[in-house]
């Protein structure tokens, strides 16, 4: 992704005093309101995989700059490599499908993105999950988080709160065969108790507070991972961890830019 023009967008006049990973972190969430189109024509599948190849060598050269947040090892290779075989493709409307590895969000409809390949891979790297772990999903979106998830833990919960978007995510990890994927349509705001508890949670959407029932439902020595902030202003992304004694730790990691969690209807 290049480097776009700052001129005096009031965004980045907030931003210019952040350190070095905060200052590259804003680039990235000014290439959100860029303009994309979508190259026209099918690929083949020497193309997706030539694409899923650079889209990891994209996350490699973030990941380097954000080596304070990330560690000096980088993403963890386990994770990259289920993004280097995953077909992101499929996550994402025919439509648009062109966009399936470029180095930004990419609309999936009903006002919500499918995440920037290096911002999901950062927010599964945070989790730190282990084989065994049960982790819960608020925001199921495309369907592409669980399914990065799927291979690295026993167990994914994940909440979608629009049908469309939750129903069609359903569909597409049926058909890869993520059978430890559980599915429900509801308000992620509450969790989902009988899944849990949870060794990480990570939220897809920006709340601006943490939701207690997720603290609640996160196992003492867990990790939350969730943007805070509010909509369509600035946010961060925050590392939630509950220490073995159950005292809460929080920490802010870089500004970013989600939807907006959504709620039911009181």
């Amino acid at each position: 992704m290049g480097r776009p023009g700052v001129g005096h967008d009031p965004l980045t006049t907030r931003l210019k005093n952040l350190t070095a990973a905060g200052r590259f972190a804003a680039w990235i969430i000014l290439a959100t309101f860029l303009p994309a189109t979508a190259p026209a024509g099918a690929q083949s599948a020497d193309d997706l995989a030539n694409d899923r190849g650079q889209m990891i060598e994209t996350i490699e050269a973030h990941a380097a700059r954000l080596a304070d947040i990330v560690g000096e090892s980088g993403i963890a290779p386990d994770i990259l490599d289920v993004m280097g075989e995953l077909p992101r493709e499929l996550f994402i409307p025919e439509a648009e499908r062109g966009l399936a590895y470029a180095d930004r969000p990419v609309s999936i409809g009903f006002g919500q993105t499918i995440s920037q390949p290096l911002i999901v891979a950062l927010m599964t790297h945070l989790l730190q999950t282990e084989p065994g772990d049960v982790v819960l999903e608020i925001g199921t979106g495309s369907g592409y988080q669980a399914a990065v998830l799927a291979p690295l833990v026993a167990q994914v919960c994940t909440i979608e709160i629009i049908p469309e978007l939750g129903n069609r995510a359903q569909a597409v990890l049926a058909d890869l065969a993520a059978r430890n994927v559980m599915t429900k349509v509801a308000d992620g705001y509450d969790g989902w108790r009988d899944c849990g508890p949870f060794d990480g949670i990570v939220v897809t959407a920006a709340a601006d507070h943490v939701p207690p029932p997720l603290v609640e439902q996160l196992k003492p020595g867990g990790r939350m991972v969730i943007p805070v902030g509010n909509p369509f202003a600035l946010q961060y992304l925050t590392l939630i961890e509950k220490t073995a004694s159950g005292e809460i730790q929080t920490r802010q990691l870089l500004p970013v830019s989600f939807v907006p969690l959504t709620r039911a209807a009181e």
